[in-house]
């Protein structure tokens, strides 16, 4: 199983990258300015891993701020859209990403992180979930809502897990939703 020390682990070396990277010239949504300060929009699921990184970076680079503003992918992909400055766009989905760039604003890019799906249970798991083939079984089900990027990709796994599954494992998840968050670390807390 992966911990969140071993995933923010990954995105830190990642994230640093990507950091250098714009530094001389690579993904970037706006020139940089004429400090060497950073910055950097990213999808709200990165808010704790990036925050760590932050002041790791700025201890490892004497001189250079890094600014974080949080939110959901689509939020901030409209923030740019209307003139936002952002050095570093770390989207959760691709989509947004792939737009920026057919408008021009975002001249290059780079995949540094991949999202993982996970079903998180209660510590006291009164359905004893044990696989997601036990999802059905579920008494209640949050998950992100569908305009964000984790609720679609949650939602696309239960569409294509009919095959494994059987037609109705979709509609027995989807009906003991009893919340859809619109940021995923509401679903998590």
């Amino acid at each position: 199983m992966r911990t969140q020390a071993n995933f923010t682990s990954t995105v830190a070396c990642l994230w640093v990258s990507a950091l250098l990277a714009s530094l001389v010239g690579g993904c970037r949504c706006d020139a940089l300015h004429e400090s060497p300060d950073l910055t950097v929009f990213a999808a709200s699921s990165l808010t704790e891993a990036f925050q760590d990184l932050e002041r790791a970076f700025e201890s490892a680079n004497e001189g250079v701020d890094v600014s974080l503003a949080f939110g959901g992918s689509q939020i901030l992909r409209l923030q740019i859209e209307q003139g936002a400055p952002a050095d570093v766009f770390a989207s959760a989905d691709e989509g947004h990403v792939a737009a920026l760039q057919q408008a021009g604003l975002m001249p290059k890019s780079e995949v540094f992180a991949h999202n993982e799906l996970a079903v998180i249970v209660p510590s006291s798991n009164p359905a004893k979930i044990e696989s997601f083939a036990d999802l059905p079984r579920a008494g209640r089900v949050v998950l992100g809502a569908p305009t964000v990027p984790v609720g679609r990709y949650t939602r696309e796994l239960l569409r294509r897990a009919a095959d494994s599954y059987g037609p109705d494992f979709q509609s027995g998840v989807l009906g003991h939703v009893v919340s859809e968050e619109g940021n995923v670390r509401l679903v998590r807390a």
